[in-house]
């Protein structure tokens, strides 16, 4: 018979035995918890717990107990509102996992069977009871681990779950036949067994090479000129040097030679009959002077200027003189 359960030694118990109700105790009780999954994933410790090991990990409810004998009493059934949530974490064995390995464990869609959310599992438990006995009706309060998720396992649940994972490791015979069907199609394939990312070429590929090596043999016979060389057969020196910006070629210009082979006696007027008006910036100043400033012309000037300035120099020092012996007379 089941009963409806309370979750842990609840205060009602002792207020039902104040009022006269017949309380019954029975500790370290061996039964199950009854468990529904809502949720059932893989997971993997950490490094340091375990290695990164797996592990089935389901998220449940709890919805009642079992598996125990008081009297006529062999369980009880949480209501809706009383169930608790709790995770329960099933531990494969080295022989499990070695099979879940060959199942396909470490493909990226591995999937749990949703067999898994759809089926109630019983957790063995050790849970203290208290059956309280009214005229017409009995209540059972079970006291177990109500914070830590539980841990579990097959030894423990005799259950058998790896049996149910469906066998989804990547077959390569049937990629390989898959891999034949699109070379027969395109020409080429994955090659799993030769070159798996290169191609495969037929035997018209071998003949099309030796008609090149044919084609090259006859174009040797031909006799070239030497004036009809490309300029990509000339020697880097020879090329013609392209620049992207008129900046680059400062550093190829030679200063001294152009200095050496600048023409004094160059005049504005064959200057400016070679520069094209329409090329002219908008802000570019007009050149007025009559003649280019050489070198010659700058040093007469200065000497002139030096001449006058020296004159003048003169001129007023025999004026200061002058005014000077009139002031001491």
């Amino acid at each position: 018979m089941k009963l409806v359960g309370f979750i842990g030694n609840d205060i009602n118990a002792s207020q039902f035995e104040a009022l006269g109700a017949s309380v019954e105790k029975y500790e370290s009780v061996s039964g199950n918890l009854i468990f529904k999954p809502y949720n059932a994933y893989i997971q993997f410790d950490s490094y340091d717990e375990n290695r990164y090991r797996p592990y089935l990990q389901l998220d449940a409810e709890i919805c009642g107990g079992n598996g125990f004998r008081i009297d006529d009493i062999d369980g009880f059934v949480y209501r809706e509102d009383d169930k608790l949530n709790r995770s329960v974490r099933y531990d494969f064995t080295d022989d499990e996992l070695a099979i879940l390995v060959n199942k396909g464990l470490y493909q990226v869609d591995f999937q749990v069977p949703e067999l898994f959310t759809t089926t109630e599992f019983e957790i063995p438990m050790t849970m203290d009871l208290v059956v309280v006995k009214m005229s017409d009706h009995r209540i059972v309060y079970a006291d177990y681990d109500m914070v830590s998720d539980f841990t579990t396992n097959s030894e423990i649940t005799d259950y058998n779950l790896v049996q149910y994972f469906a066998d989804q490791q990547v077959d390569l015979d049937l990629a390989k036949s898959k891999d034949a069907e699109l070379e027969n199609e395109t020409g080429y394939g994955f090659g799993y067994e030769d070159n798996q990312f290169g191609y495969r070429f037929d035997d018209n590929s071998v003949e099309e090479s030796n008609d090149v090596e044919h084609e090259s043999s006859e174009v040797g016979d031909v006799e070239v000129d030497d004036e009809s060389v490309s300029v990509e057969t000339q020697s880097e020196d020879s090329r013609p040097k392209v620049y992207e910006h008129e900046v680059d070629k400062l550093p190829t210009l030679n200063i001294d030679s152009i200095l050496e082979n600048h023409n004094p006696e160059l005049s504005v007027d064959d200057n400016q009959s070679e520069v094209d008006e329409s090329k002219k910036a908008p802000s570019e100043p007009e050149i007025t002077n009559s003649e280019i400033r050489t070198v010659v012309n700058a040093t007469d000037e200065f000497d002139s200027a030096k001449a006058n300035n020296q004159s003048m120099m003169n001129g007023s020092g025999e004026h200061k003189f002058d005014d000077d012996y009139e002031m001491g007379q």
